[in-house]
């Protein structure tokens, strides 16, 4: 981290004690973001955040996931890639 960082790390809210690396996290970036208000810009995260948790329902459910896996697999096999 000492080499990603320029500034004192002392100052930085991030202290490391969360679940996931938080220079991962990130939002959407297009042509316009710059444009984008505060709020939009929530807006396009949180969409993102619930889609992300939609996908980890899903794939909790009993035989769900390996019922998907099997079928993404078998579409491989078929395709042969």
């Amino acid at each position: 981290m000492p080499n990603l960082c320029p500034w004192p790390r002392n100052i930085l809210t991030y202290d490391g004690l969360y679940t996931h690396f938080s220079i991962n996290e990130r939002l959407a970036i297009d042509s316009i973001t710059y444009l984008r208000t505060p709020e939009e810009i929530n807006k396009v995260d949180l969409e993102r955040k619930q889609a992300k948790n939609r996908q980890y329902i899903a794939n909790k459910d009993e035989g769900g996931y390996a019922a998907r896996c099997a079928a993404i697999r078998d579409k491989a096999l078929e395709a042969q890639t």
